[in-house]
C-alpha cells in the first residue's frame, strides 16, 4: 500500500515538474516575442539616426565651404595673380641675361598649332582660383597661399638666373588674331620652367585631393584631370611652350604640391 502510494506521489510531483517547466517556457517565449516586439520602434530609431548621421553629400559640402572667408579668398587670389604679373611680365620684358631658346622635340612636331585651345590657356586663371575656394580655414588658405607663391617664385628665380625663350614658330599671326594679342601680351620668353603648367599640375592634384576629401564621385575627379591636361596642352598647341618646358612646369608642380600637402598632414 505504502508503495502505491509512493509511486503515485511521484508521478504527481513529476507531472507538477512538467507543468511547471511548460508554464516557464510559455513565459520565456512571451517575453521574446513582446521584447522583440518592443525592440522594432528603437531599431527604426537607430536606423534613423545612422541614415542621417551620413557625410553630406560633396556638392552640399562645397557649397558650405565656398562661402568661408569668401573675401579672403577672392581678393587674396585677385591679389596674388596680380603680383605674379608685375614680376613675371618685368622679367619677361628685361631679362638679366641672354635668353636661351629651347630645342623642339618629337613630341612638339606631332602636336599641331590649334588656335581653338586658347580657351582652355586662359581658363588657367579660373583653374588655379578652385582649390582655395574648397578650403574651409585661415590657417589653409595661409599655407596653401604660402606653397602656391613658392611655387611661382621658384619658377620666377630661374627665369631671373637663366632666361629662356621658345623657337620662332613660323606662323603668320594674322591670320589668328586672337592668338596674336596674347602673343603680343606674353612674349616667346620665360618658357622653362612653364608655370602655366607648374601651377595647373600644383592646382589639379590640390583640387583631387580636396575632392576625394569630400566623396565626389569618379566622374568630377576625372574632369578634374582633362582640365588639367588641356591646359598643359594648350601650351604647346598654341606654340606657347615646347615640351622640355611643359616637362620642367610639371615635374616643378608635382614636386611642390607633394611638399605642402605632406607638410599638412
Amino acid at each position: 500500500m505504502e508503495k502505491h502510494e509512493a509511486e503515485d506521489e511521484q508521478k504527481r510531483m513529476s507531472m507538477e515538474k512538467g507543468q511547471i517547466i511548460t508554464a516557464m517556457q510559455k513565459q520565456i517565449e512571451d517575453l521574446k516575442r513582446r521584447t522583440e516586439q518592443d525592440s522594432l520602434p528603437l531599431q527604426g530609431g537607430l536606423r534613423y539616426l545612422n541614415e542621417n548621421s551620413q557625410q553630406p553629400p560633396w556638392y552640399r559640402q562645397v557649397a558650405a565651404i565656398i562661402p568661408r572667408h569668401v573675401y579672403l579668398k577672392s581678393i587674396g587670389t585677385t591679389l596674388f595673380i596680380s603680383l605674379f604679373f608685375v614680376a613675371y611680365f618685368y622679367l619677361l620684358k628685361d631679362p638679366a641675361y641672354p635668353p636661351t631658346v629651347m630645342p623642339r622635340t618629337f613630341l612638339d612636331h606631332l602636336i599641331g598649332f590649334q588656335p581653338l585651345a586658347l580657351p582652355i590657356y586662359l581658363s588657367l586663371w579660373v583653374y588655379v582660383s578652385l582649390p582655395p575656394a574648397l578650403l574651409a580655414t585661415r590657417r589653409e588658405l595661409y599655407g596653401y597661399g604660402m606653397a602656391m607663391a613658392g611655387t611661382c617664385l621658384f619658377g620666377l628665380i630661374i627665369f631671373y638666373f637663366w632666361p629662356t625663350a621658345v623657337p620662332a614658330a613660323h606662323i603668320d599671326w594674322a591670320h589668328y588674331p586672337d592668338v596674336d594679342f596674347l602673343k603680343s601680351m606674353d612674349a616667346s620668353g620665360n618658357a622653362c620652367p612653364s608655370l602655366h603648367v607648374a601651377t595647373a599640375t600644383f592646382s589639379g592634384i590640390w583640387l583631387h585631393h580636396l575632392l576625394r576629401r569630400f566623396g565626389a564621385p569618379l566622374w568630377i575627379l576625372l574632369f578634374n584631370w582633362v582640365w588639367c591636361t588641356g591646359i598643359a596642352y594648350s601650351t604647346l598647341a598654341l606654340r606657347q611652350h615646347v615640351a622640355v618646358d611643359v616637362l620642367a612646369g610639371l615635374m616643378l608642380g608635382v614636386l611642390a604640391a607633394y611638399l605642402s600637402l605632406y607638410n599638412r598632414q
